[in-house]
């Protein structure tokens, strides 16, 4: 079991602005060669969009210091399309793989590095979008 805090599940829309706002930052992080940022990026938009749906669907988003709890989280979490979970749980355990390198290691980003972690959180943002959508 994870660690959650309880939100009001009107409260998604701050987690939902948060992920739009880090999308945005991502695109210009990119364009202008910032790798490492864009990779950043790209994980907390992940994340927060994640966030958007837990407190959506059931009034909880994680609070665990690991990052991968989330996953467990949106396991737990009933969405209208459980088909697509297993793919975006592993989006997400890819972003945060790319995390520790990006903000903690040695070792520089590459543009290829970049244009992966922009893939990986447009599956899980396109995701949350559409659970957003559907909020019904």
């Amino acid at each position: 079991m994870t660690r959650t805090k309880n939100v009001a599940r009107d409260r998604y829309t701050v987690f939902w602005n948060r992920a739009m706002q880090y999308d945005e930052s991502l695109k210009g992080a990119f364009e202008n060669g910032a790798y490492d940022a864009a990779v950043s990026h790209a994980v907390h938009c992940a994340i927060s969009a994640i966030d958007a749906v837990s407190v959506l669907r059931i009034g909880k988003r994680s609070s665990a210091q690991n990052h991968n709890e989330i996953a467990i989280l949106l396991k737990e979490t009933k969405t209208h399309d459980e088909s697509e979970k297993g793919k975006i749980i592993e989006s997400l355990s890819r972003l945060i793989e790319m995390k520790a390198i990006a903000e903690y290691e040695d070792k520089p980003m590459s543009k290829s590095d970049a244009e992966k972690a922009m893939n990986q959180c447009r599956k899980v943002f396109a995701f949350a979008e559409e659970e957003i959508d559907r909020k019904g």
